[in-house]
Order: structure tokens, then C-alpha cells, then sequence
């Protein structure tokens, strides 16, 4: 190869990462929505073969940086649904549909259902619609895919909020969803069983109801700035998924316990509800341990932003999601900043420490623009205290799991000594938030 020739294709690999991102993602801009998924995967393609046959650039950020902004414009370009027409509102007089998640009750006892509806009743009136809606009403828990009818209701000013004095709540005709729902329903009774009187956290911390929580605790968690443990992530995924593998692995090889533990991973997405941090962490554990099962070298950082174009590629109002926009912020911050403020720490503290203290404050970095914005306010002590409940949540979490999977005769033959070393770490973790709710928030 010439000098020359050496040239060209240096500046090639130069000018390569701003051609790709203006051929693909102006194009992608026009697409319409329904071809835009097929559209970036055959993208992607086309530039991943061009790559290896003509270009030969072994480092490519430019499709990290592609995919992320590939990922944005679909999310720019999503609209939600328009309200309903003002005209109308007063007319209706009951909402016929399928809950499109889990009901979540109030402080006051009624419950949030996330309606998608089917049909309205305007008056004598019946019209069909498809669209999704919150409703306000005192009834009883629903689950994803029951169908629900709401009378004598009452709109809200929005057009996308409604109050109902009645609700009828029926089992789904998905037999899928209603084996969800029996899931869910079986599953909380075991951790009833086996928690005792304080389950609720160990409802909250395992399926992510805090239907039953105490209003107090939960504020605590809140002001203590470790609200995020009590919202199911990658936090709860990995403690289950070390806890599934550590049993598999007894029994089987590596490839096939990693695959046991995707099998339950994507079981345990479907039982909780498909959340934005839950949905991050459990696409971010297949791609990591695929990377495992076949010998490539995984970079955490190109697998978070991968994922955060995959997920939006998927559910484009997630971009919109503060939840969404939380976890995602909140990992990069962590895989960015961890390693060189514990260096700059370790001359203070001891390794371990240091490292905890530079995991809570990366992600508190990370985080505290959107915190600020949507909430006014930062809890510091969300620093020190992450660090210090982790491990007794994950020790609540490992016991209860363990004993959850014991037969109920064997479990009521072990009485009450489960509950009572689960009451003493309920009590550590109220202790610690606690206390850390006491120190002053920021904002």
C-alpha cells in the first residue's frame, strides 16, 4: 500500500463516522413509523458488511453514536394519542376496555388503572374507540389484561383522565395473561407467607407493588434518596439472577445456568410488568452473557447505549419516561465516573469503601440534572446511604427468595424463624433510611 493510498484511507476512517450518521439518520427522519424498526436493522446491516468488506475500521464508536441519536429521532418523532375532543367528554358515561398494566392503589385506597379502551357509552350511545387512558377509582386490584367497565364516570379537564363511582373488574380472555395474573397472585402469597406482617417491602422490593407499603416508609426511602430501591432495576434483576444461577449451577454446566438464567430473567419481566429500568436490565444481561457464551470481549458502555436505541426503537415514549431517562443516566454515570473518583478516594479510605462511595456519587452526578428539574430537589444522602443498604436488601432479598422456594409444609414446619431474621433486617433497613432521611435535602 502507497503512502498515498495510506492517506485517503485514514482520512477516510475520519470522514466515515459523519457520512454514516448523515446517510442514515436524515433518511430515517422520513421513514414512516411502521417501517422504522426493519429500516435501522437493515442500516445497520448494510454498514456492519460495507465495514468488514471495505473499510476494515476496527473501532466504531460511530454506530454507538448512530444508533443513540438513530433512537432519539424516532423518540422526536413519536406523538401520543390527541385528548378527546372537549365536545364529548360530558357525554360519556362509562369506558369498557383491558387494563394495559397492573392497577397501583393510593394513599387514599382507591387505585390508578391504565385503561385501553374499547368501547365509550355516550348516553344511549355506543362507539368504538382504541386508545389509552388513565381512570381514578375506588375498586378492587386489577391486572394487565383484565377487562374492565367503569360507570358513572366523570372526565377530567385533559381529556386523558377520567374518575369512575363504579368498576367491574373480570379476568382476562388472554390465557396468557390470565396465567400471568395467577402468577402474580400465587407469588405474592408466598412472600406473605414467608415475610410475615412486613411483606410489603419484600412486595415492593420483589414485584414491584407498594400497594401495601407504609405511606411513611415509603416516604423515608424517599427523603433517605434510595427511592430507587424500591423500583425493580437492574439491582433486583442481578440479586435474582445470581440467586438463580448459584442454585442451576449446582446442577448444570455454565452455558446451560446462564441460559436458565435468561429463561427466568425474561419470566420474571413478564410476572413484574414491563418497566423501563427493568426492561434496561434485562436486555443489558442477555447481551452480556451472550458476549460470555460465545468468548467476545464485552464493553458495558456500547451495550447501554445499544440498548437505549433498542428500547426506544421499541416504545418511543419511554423518552419522555423520568423513570427511563433515570436508569439509563444513572448506569452511564456509574460506568463513566466510578473507576476515577474511587482512585481519587482510595487515599482516604479503604478500597471497598471507596468504591461504594464513587458508585452512589457517579450515579447521584449523573441523575441530579433530571432530579432537579422535574423535582426541584437532591438528596444527598442518597450518597452514603445506597452504599450502606445494598447489602442488607440484597441479604432480605436472598433469605426471603430462599425460602420462598421451600414446599409450604416444610415452611410451616421451620414456625416463625425465617420471619424473625427477616423482622431483624426489616428493621436495619428502616433504621438506615431512617436516620438518613433526616439529613437535609438540596434544592
Amino acid at each position: 500500500m502507497t503512502v498515498r493510498q495510506k492517506v485517503f484511507r485514514y482520512k477516510m476512517q475520519r470522514a466515515v463516522p459523519l457520512l454514516v450518521v448523515l446517510l442514515d439518520i436524515i433518511p430515517l427522519y422520513f421513514f414512516p413509523r411502521a417501517i422504522t424498526l426493519p429500516a435501522l436493522a437493515a442500516l445497520t446491516a448494510a454498514l456492519v458488511i460495507v465495514n468488514r468488506s471495505r473499510l476494515h475500521i476496527r473501532e466504531l464508536p460511530v454506530f454507538l453514536l448512530w444508533g443513540a441519536i438513530a433512537a432519539c429521532v424516532v423518540a422526536f418523532r413519536y406523538s401520543p394519542e390527541p385528548g378527546l375532543p372537549p365536545q364529548s367528554l360530558s357525554r360519556i358515561t362509562a369506558l369498557e376496555g383491558t387494563l394495559a398494566s397492573d392497577a397501583r392503589r393510593t394513599a387514599r385506597g382507591s387505585y390508578i388503572y391504565q385503561l385501553n379502551i374499547e368501547k365509550v357509552h355516550m348516553q344511549n350511545i355506543e362507539q368504538t374507540m382504541r386508545r389509552t387512558v388513565t381512570v381514578f377509582a375506588s375498586g378492587s386490584k386489577g391486572y394487565w389484561g383484565d377487562v374492565v367497565r367503569f360507570d358513572k364516570v366523570k372526565p377530567g379537564k385533559d381529556g386523558e383522565s377520567f374518575s369512575a363511582k363504579k368498576v367491574v373488574i373480570s379476568e382476562s380472555r388472554n390465557r396468557l395473561l390470565k396465567l400471568r395474573r395467577n402468577m402474580v397472585q400465587t407469588f405474592t402469597n408466598k412472600i406473605q407467607l414467608v415475610y410475615g406482617q412486613k411483606s410489603y417491602l419484600a412486595e415492593a422490593l420483589l414485584t414491584g407493588s407498594r400497594d401495601n407499603m407504609d405511606p411513611m416508609l415509603k416516604e423515608q426511602f424517599r427523603r433517605a434518596g434510595v427511592s430507587h430501591v424500591l423500583a425493580l432495576s437492574g439491582m433486583h434483576l442481578g440479586i435474582i439472577a445470581l440467586f438463580v444461577y448459584f442454585i442451576v449451577r449446582r446442577f448444570a454446566a455454565p452455558h446451560f445456568s446462564i441460559l436458565a438464567v435468561n429463561i427466568v430473567n425474561v419470566l420474571y419481566l413478564f410476572m413484574a410488568g414491563i418497566s423501563p429500568s427493568l426492561l434496561r436490565a434485562v436486555f443489558m444481561f442477555f447481551l452480556v452473557s451472550l458476549g460470555k457464551l460465545i468468548g467476545a470481549k464485552v464493553n458495558l458502555m456500547r451495550v447501554l447505549v445499544f440498548v437505549f436505541s433498542l428500547s426506544l426503537m421499541i416504545f418511543p415514549g419511554y423518552f419522555f419516561s423520568i423513570s427511563f431517562q433515570l436508569s439509563f443516566l444513572a448506569l452511564a454515570g456509574i460506568l463513566l465516573f466510578t473507576t476515577p473518583i474511587a482512585d481519587s478516594l482510595e487515599r482516604v479510605f479503604p478500597s471497598l469503601i471507596a468504591t461504594g462511595i464513587a458508585c452512589s456519587l457517579a450515579a447521584v452526578i449523573m441523575t441530579a440534572p433530571v432530579t432537579v428539574y422535574n423535582f426541584g430537589v437532591v438528596y444527598p444522602a442518597g450518597i452514603l446511604s445506597s452504599m450502606v443498604i445494598s447489602p442488607v436488601v440484597t441479604l432480605y432479598m436472598c433469605i426471603g427468595l430462599a425460602c420462598i422456594l421451600v414446599p409450604v409444609p416444610l415452611l410451616m414446619a421451620l414456625g416463625l424463624c425465617q420471619q424473625q431474621v427477616l423482622n431483624v433486617l426489616f428493621y436495619i433497613i428502616s433504621a438506615i433510611v431512617r436516620w438518613a432521611s433526616f439529613i437535609p435535602s438540596l434544592g
